[in-house]
């Protein structure tokens, strides 16, 4: 697990709807290992919305209880952002050189991506031309992921690239909660 190295624990946390859920995992033997857990729940009356960062004073103070209680230790958190405010599509670009890559990226995000690209933090991943027998022999055809038949990069063709985005004040929000 690349999550890991050496003695390293991690604090994996769900900010729910209604909960937190909290796991430390610590790496021992090229293993992930559970070492404690913990859950706050929400009463049922008290659930506003199911944005946390909207309510910061409320996580802060559940999330350290869980962490109390739990007796969690590690201080290094990998959480993910509500699905409702993240973005993702996949885009094609024309091939350009490395140097030239990032702003083809941003200029054909800004297409798709619903907020002003400046007020997003964006990321992205090239995704790899598939290399089954029907690509080989020249055929057409989907790939198993059903994004359909990805181009080599290096024939010119289009390259595919994978983005997601997500607002940067929910980010801050999100890391000066576990902060």
């Amino acid at each position: 697990m690349a999550l890991f190295s050496a003695e390293q624990s991690f604090l994996g946390i769900d900010l729910g709807a209604g909960n937190i859920k909290m796991v430390e995992l610590r790496n021992e033997q090229v293993r992930p290992r559970l070492v404690t857990y913990g859950a706050y729940e929400v009463p049922h009356n008290q659930i506003i919305d199911n944005d946390w960062s909207k309510r910061r004073p409320e996580a802060v103070a559940a999330l350290k209880e869980v962490l109390r209680q739990s007796k969690a230790q590690s201080k290094l958190v990998v959480s993910a952002l509500p699905t409702f405010a993240v973005f993702s599509s996949l885009i094609s670009i024309p091939p350009v050189g490395p140097k030239e890559l990032a702003n083809a990226i941003r200029l054909e995000a800004k297409k798709v991506v619903p907020r002003p690209i400046d007020e997003m933090i964006l990321d992205w991943k090239e995704i790899q031309p598939t290399t089954d027998s029907a690509d080989l022999k020249g055929g057409g055809g989907e790939d198993d992921s059903g994004l359909g038949k990805i181009t080599d990069t290096k024939t010119g063709q289009q390259r595919k690239i994978l983005i997601t985005a997500a607002p940067k004040d929910l980010v801050d929000d999100y890391v000066a909660i576990f902060r």
